[in-house]
């Protein structure tokens, strides 16, 4: 996992509260967005989002 590129798209999803527009912000899927912030939550033992059907919120 590339820590910096996982760190710069949690910030994205939190700007714009979606992990859509995040993705689409740095150029990647959907589904690796949600991976590589899974991969991050994991890696530091924490959760940072919790989904609200459209919307993410920071814990």
């Amino acid at each position: 996992m590339d820590k910096l590129n996982a760190i710069s798209l949690f910030c994205k999803v939190i700007e714009t509260q979606s992990f859509t527009q995040a993705a689409q912000q740095a150029q990647i899927s959907l589904p690796m967005a949600s991976k590589l912030v899974a991969q991050l939550e994991e890696h530091l033992n924490v959760r940072f989002t919790t989904t609200n059907h459209s919307k993410n919120y920071a814990n």
